[in-house]
């Protein structure tokens, strides 16, 4: 249902990309002219509008922003905001759908999240073996 009711959000987006699944929704958007960041803000107004007419609204302390740069490219240091002006939290890693990306593309962090997981749960069952024998 939840669906049905979200089907028309793509209709608020004029400059951007946006990517949704389930309930997570993902906006992006590659900054390479001086007017795109105030394309990607005026998208993000756009959805809030959206949000406000469909008795929705966005919960801001959920929402992060996180800049993918080159070394060598020079793009603004843009700060975006939702609902009134309030600040998007700038973010260096985000998961997504169960993936864990950094600024740089990389998948250290999924990594890492992963190895810890399955050494969680090795131990565990390390622990529940010696359990067992005795």
């Amino acid at each position: 249902m939840f669906n049905v009711f979200i089907n028309d959000i793509n209709k608020a987006i004029d400059y951007n990309t946006l990517k949704l699944y389930a309930e997570d929704s993902l906006l992006y958007k590659p900054i390479v002219n001086l007017s795109d960041p105030s394309d990607f803000q005026s998208d993000l107004d756009n959805l809030v509008d959206w949000a406000g007419n469909s008795q929705m609204q966005f919960y801001i302390k959920k929402c992060e922003q996180m800049s993918i740069k080159c070394a060598a490219c020079n793009t603004p240091n843009t700060r975006y905001t939702m609902n009134s002006g309030e600040p998007l939290s700038k973010t260096d890693k985000v998961e997504y759908l169960g993936v864990s990306i950094d600024d740089k593309l990389s998948f250290n962090p999924h990594i890492i999240k992963v190895c810890s997981k399955a050494n969680r749960s090795l131990h565990m069952f390390d622990k529940i073996s010696k359990e067992s024998q005795a």
